[in-house]
């Protein structure tokens, strides 16, 4: 971790970090305009995700204060959010497994039913409305922060944080094959995977396999977790889906979790010391 630490000192890269977090808030304005005139929320999600990232992992370089002040407000924008990206993320989710469903499956009358509701031009509109609201104020947030002379040693320190702890919770997740512990462990990894992306630059050179190694563990955790929202959804609306539909399910689930348990070991079997040395070593 010390040689993590020398390397952001010596590249300059706590000022770069700084101009990242200001231009990913700006592009965070920008693709909320952009779902305002159809576009999907998914890319504004993806963008408040990435900057959640990079507060954790300033959380101690810049005071706690300060970050629990943007992540509050982060978090008020993608819950304000949440429901029109819940559209989105159930009608891709239902368009992979659909081939492979009873023509009479039942999920796509209750599905259309939900996008009714919440992704129509009104409700959108009111949903990025109450977004913009939320990380309106944090503008002079961030313009405001400042990073003191040893500022690389606390972000050091939550890269590796972030790595161990997702480490941890990914192995007994994969072990467990349960639906909330896979989600919070997801969770983790795109923290890790964001964490590499903002530091990419004190690299000899970016990680790009890993990177997009981790994309696909990201991607396989997210499409289990669409399934478990599939299945709420249906209960949620006291549906009694049809046993092959279930069956169904529970099968795509199954090999879903099977991908992960292979899938994870790769990118999280070294401990966290050895990690971090080869990852600035790369």
């Amino acid at each position: 971790m010390v040689d993590l630490k020398r390397r952001i000192e010596r590249q300059g890269e706590q000022l770069a970090i700084l101009r990242r977090a200001r231009s990913l808030l700006d592009g965070l304005f920008t693709d909320l305009a952009a779902a305002a005139v159809g576009a999907e929320v998914h890319g504004a999600r993806r963008r408040i995700k990435r900057l959640r990232s990079l507060v954790r992992l300033l959380k101690t370089a810049i005071g706690k204060s300060q970050s629990d002040s943007a992540d509050r407000a982060l978090k008020k924008a993608a819950d304000a959010l949440a429901a029109p990206r819940r559209a989105e993320a159930l009608s891709a989710a239902l368009a992979k497994i659909e081939a492979g469903l009873p023509k009479n499956h039942g999920l796509k009358v209750l599905l259309n039913a939900y996008l009714t509701r919440h992704a129509d031009q009104d409700a959108l509109a009111v949903s990025i409305e109450r977004a913009l609201a939320a990380v309106e104020g944090i503008r002079a947030e961030f313009d405001s922060w400042r990073l003191n002379d040893d500022a690389a040693r606390p972000i050091a320190k939550a890269f590796a944080n972030t790595y161990r702890k997702a480490r941890k919770d990914l192995r007994a997740a994969a072990k467990s094959g349960k639906a909330e512990a896979l989600h919070d462990a997801r969770k983790l990894v795109i923290h890790h995977l964001h964490h590499l992306e903002l530091l990419g630059n004190i690299l000899n050179r970016e990680p790009t396999d890993r990177i997009d190694a981790l994309n696909r563990l990201r991607e396989l955790l997210g499409d289990i977790n669409d399934l478990d929202e599939l299945e709420a959804l249906a209960k949620s609306q006291n549906l009694a889906l049809p046993p092959q539909v279930t069956q169904a399910l529970r099968q795509r689930k199954a090999a879903l979790v099977r991908k992960v348990r292979k899938a994870w070991r790769p990118l999280f079997e070294t401990r966290t010391k050895p990690f971090v040395k080869c990852i600035v070593a790369m």
